[in-house]
This record gives structure tokens, C-alpha cells and sequence, in this order.
């Protein structure tokens, strides 16, 4: 039940050494973001981390992805529109940032969606904890009833 902890995938590619620089190399300070918030979700994916502490960590995920979408991805997505000059410094336009930055969030929220079902979720059942949703009597109903 409990997943194995897996060496981080990057979501930015790693630097090679004595070739010079790329555009893919350069640090862009939003997949940097991601990948910085992939290694908080990997804290909620090791086995070895308490379980109250895993949720938590899965609890900052989501609200530092909430944040960086509401923030940073309208911005960009703002610059993106034609006619507007990037305000953004670095080497990968909007245009171009956009659809990795969609890529990447869309492997985050599987991977959370991921350590939700298949491991918090069933170690918290076994523990006889109650999920509650914002249905039923009294605006709380346990999660699955």
C-alpha cells in the first residue's frame, strides 16, 4: 500500500557540462517553481514520513500550486496575448512556456491525485479515520457513505 520513494523526476532537463548553454538550460524561474513544488509532493509520496506529516505536505502542494496558478500563470498567459510585450526576464517566450508549464502541472496533479488514492486514503481508512465531504445532513457526510 505504501508507495516507494522515487528518485524526483526533473521538470527541467539537467545541465550538461562542457557543451555550451541552451535555451533548455537556462533556469526559468516558473519551471523552476515546479520543480521546487514537485520535490514537496515527493515528501507526501515517501513512506518513511509520518502520515499527518504526509498530508500536509500534500496540503502545501496544492495551495503553492493554487497560488502559482492564479498568479504566475495568468501573468504569463496576460504577456502571451498578442500584442503585449514580455515582461517576464528569460529566454523562453510565453508562448513557448505555456504549454510546458500545463505539461508539467498536469503530471503534478496526477502524481497528487496518485498519493491521495492509492496511499494516504487507504492508510487513513485502515486507521479508522472519517474523510467528511460538504454533502449531507448537516453539511458534512463521511467520504464514500
Amino acid at each position: 500500500m505504501e508507495a516507494s520513494v522515487a528518485e524526483p523526476q526533473r521538470i527541467l532537463p539537467a545541465p550538461s557540462s562542457g557543451v555550451p548553454a541552451s535555451e533548455e538550460e537556462f533556469l526559468d524561474r516558473d519551471l523552476s517553481w515546479l520543480e521546487f513544488n514537485y520535490r514537496v509532493l515527493n515528501e507526501a509520496l515517501d513512506p518513511r514520513t509520518p502520515l499527518l506529516e504526509r498530508v500536509r505536505f500534500l496540503i502545501i502542494f496544492s495551495s503553492n500550486l493554487d497560488e502559482f496558478v492564479m498568479k504566475r500563470v495568468a501573468a504569463l498567459r496576460e504577456e502571451a496575448t498578442p500584442g503585449n510585450v514580455s515582461l517576464t526576464p528569460g529566454v523562453i517566450t510565453p508562448q513557448h512556456l505555456l504549454p510546458r508549464i500545463r505539461q508539467a502541472i498536469l503530471e503534478l496533479l496526477w502524481e497528487q491525485a496518485e498519493c491521495f488514492s492509492k496511499t494516504i486514503r487507504p492508510c487513513w481508512i485502515t486507521r479508522e479515520f472519517t474523510f467528511w465531504t460538504g454533502a449531507g445532513r448537516g453539511g458534512r457526510a463521511p467520504m464514500g457513505a
